[in-house]
């Protein structure tokens, strides 16, 4: 999303190769606000994503979290992270927007993201890009490293227009960088920017009017936000295939089949389970096994709940149905 927003910008003026042809080192206001929108979204979205039941009230999944990470059962540890990861996620566009409190706000955001690169080992990169997009947010005079280097640069110190003397003309010159600075967008990008923020708006809400529950599924919560707001301890991840024809029935090496991130996903999307069904039953055709029936046996730990099927273990898989728009009769309810 940060690429496709920089699309939009003179980001690349800056050190281009041929040199920045006079556009100076200032761009417009809503070419940067941009990508900060973007980055604020995402704090934004994961702490409503937190004003849940389970987040409030059982304290989880950060509960299970330390107790699986820190191995500790200690009470004002998982509520200071568990609350306090609520704040940060809701109070960040506030801190990162204002400026007289926004300096100290950095430190504990800075400390959020280096605490989940600890206490998580799934979620990648994804820490560091928050990180390093931290310096969206400031100033180029609050960062004095980079004052210096503007003010070495220019000798008004202005940090406006660098004349050179390669500039056949300074006049043009200026006209050019002031057309740039001048920041209006034209308004074919005003109108894709404004429809695209109103999708990003909306768009993370749509799990809520899908008739799946929206984090036991994960369906409807790709680009919505809703990061580490639970936990899964598979107790048995097992699949089936039975032949019909003689009874015969065996259970499947999942390995053979899937790589590690892909059987993850079998006890977290219950479509990936339909789609390793098929997967299996197409494979037992093309060795001459026309007749298949595909079960699973998979059993989890929902957010410290006590084990539970996620598919139904007597449910031919390969017969099943999805729509994002129907209930799945083939899930079992959480809590049953």
């Amino acid at each position: 999303l940060l690429l496709f927003l920089l699309t939009f910008t003179h980001a690349d003026r800056f050190l281009l190769l041929k040199g920045n042809r006079g556009f100076g080192r200032m761009v417009p206001r809503w070419q940067l606000f941009i990508l900060q929108a973007q980055v604020a979204i995402v704090y934004f979205y994961g702490g409503l994503a937190k004003l849940a039941p389970d987040w409030l009230s059982r304290q989880e999944p950060m509960r299970t979290m330390v107790k699986d990470y820190m191995h500790t059962d200690s009470e004002a540890l998982v509520h200071f992270l568990n609350y306090g990861g609520l704040l940060i996620d809701l109070a960040a566009p506030l801190i990162l927007f204002y400026r007289p409190i926004r300096i100290w706000g950095m430190i504990p955001l800075a400390l959020f993201h280096i605490t989940n690169t600890q206490l998580f080992n799934d979620i990648g990169i994804f820490p560091y890009v928050m990180l390093t997009s931290l310096v969206l947010y400031f100033d180029s005079e609050e960062l004095p490293w980079w004052r210096k280097r503007v003010q070495k640069g220019d000798p008004e110190k202005s940090g406006h227009l660098k004349r050179t003397k390669k500039s056949a003309s300074p006049v043009a010159e200026a006209s050019d960088a002031a057309e740039v600075l001048r920041g209006r967008a034209t308004p074919l990008v005003a109108g894709v920017l404004m429809a695209y923020f109103v999708f990003q708006l909306l768009f993370p809400f749509r799990g809520f009017f899908l008739p799946n529950p929206l984090d036991y599924t994960t369906i409807g919560n790709r680009f919505s936000w809703r990061m580490k707001i639970d936990t899964r301890d598979p107790t048995e991840v097992a699949v089936f295939v039975k032949r019909t024809d003689n009874g015969e029935e065996k259970q499947v090496k999942i390995e053979n089949y899937l790589n590690p991130m892909q059987i993850r996903l079998l006890y977290i999307d219950p479509r990936a389970v339909m789609a390793f069904a098929h997967k299996l039953k197409q494979v037992g055709r093309e060795k001459g096994n026309t007749e298949l029936e595909v079960r699973a046996k998979i059993k989890l730990k929902y957010n410290g709940r006590p084990e539970q099927y996620f598919v139904a273990p007597d449910r031919e898989l390969t017969t099943v149905q999805y729509s994002a728009f129907q209930k799945l009769d083939w899930l079992v309810p959480l809590g049953q």
